[in-house]
């Protein structure tokens, strides 16, 4: 999925995204010189491609990939503790799971209530818990610098006993250092995938509300209600005299413009 995530137009939706394609794409695409940045999640034909035909464009990745791997971190070592639990206490932990990912700023009273129980009563939660909330801590950071300092004091606290279930993080900041990090080189205003995320949703809701699309058909549909003329299509404009609605859209297509949803007349 190719979108501009500084307008939030989507661009183009690809057949596949093979290193072959997206550099092919890339390659026919006009002023590809003014890119500044790019966004994506951690895969690596993704990169390849933009350092190969755009080298100049700031590659970053997405900031939500990598605070998904914290709190898949979090997640494992509450398996862990969860084997050693009876069953009562580990139907309320299924419950209270939710809790543990949230933000501290963003419980509830009762919510904080029972977070303070489980980390209490489980130390290794606790310590894996507060490792979770310092990964969302590099994007708090007010600059590079602060933020990789922050990294590196990170790495340093994890104990030699999680080591285990830290590693699929870790080795995606050994292997996108830089790209992680260039969440701070995007100006004051710090770019994200999001955009291009819930375009994902969108696509992926409107194939199970179909049957049967094939890739051509599901694209078409995606540009024609999310594309770069979306705005275009709800401009207000009224008729001119003597042509009723049906007519002067039939008219806008015809010289190639979007017909528009205006029901005014000056009749």
């Amino acid at each position: 999925v190719i979108t501009d995530i500084e307008n939030h137009t989507l661009f183009d939706i690809l057949r596949n995204r093979n290193k072959p394609t997206v550099i092919k794409y890339l390659r026919n695409l006009p002023d590809k010189d003014k890119i500044e940045y790019v966004t994506m999640d951690m895969w690596s034909p993704y990169r390849d491609a933009c350092y190969e035909v755009i080298p100049h464009a700031t590659v970053i990745i997405d900031k939500f990939h990598v605070t998904q791997m914290a709190q898949k971190t979090l997640e494992k070592c509450r398996l862990v503790i969860r084997k050693t639990l009876s069953d009562k206490e580990r139907k309320d932990m299924l419950h209270d799971r939710f809790i543990l990912r949230k933000r501290p700023q963003n419980l509830k009273n009762f919510e904080h209530l029972k977070l303070d129980y489980w980390l209490e009563r489980y130390p290794d939660l606790k310590a894996t818990y507060h490792l979770k909330e310092d990964v969302f801590k590099f994007y708090e950071a007010s600059c590079r610098e602060e933020a990789e300092d922050n990294y590196r004091e990170w790495v340093a606290s994890i104990p030699t006993e999680f080591l285990p279930h830290y590693d699929e993080i870790l080795t995606s900041f050994r292997n996108w250092n830089t790209e992680i990090f260039n969440y701070y080189n995007s100006s004051e205003k710090r770019l994200t995938n999001a955009y291009t995320e819930s375009v994902n949703g969108l696509i992926k809701m409107a194939n199970r509300e179909g049957r049967g699309y094939s890739f051509d058909v599901l694209r078409t549909k995606m540009l024609l209600t999310a594309g770069v003329k979306r705005a275009e299509k709800y401009k207000v404009e009224k008729y001119p005299a003597g042509i009723d609605a049906e007519t002067y859209n039939a008219l806008k297509i015809l010289i190639g413009e979007f017909p528009t949803l205006s029901t005014e007349s000056d009749n």
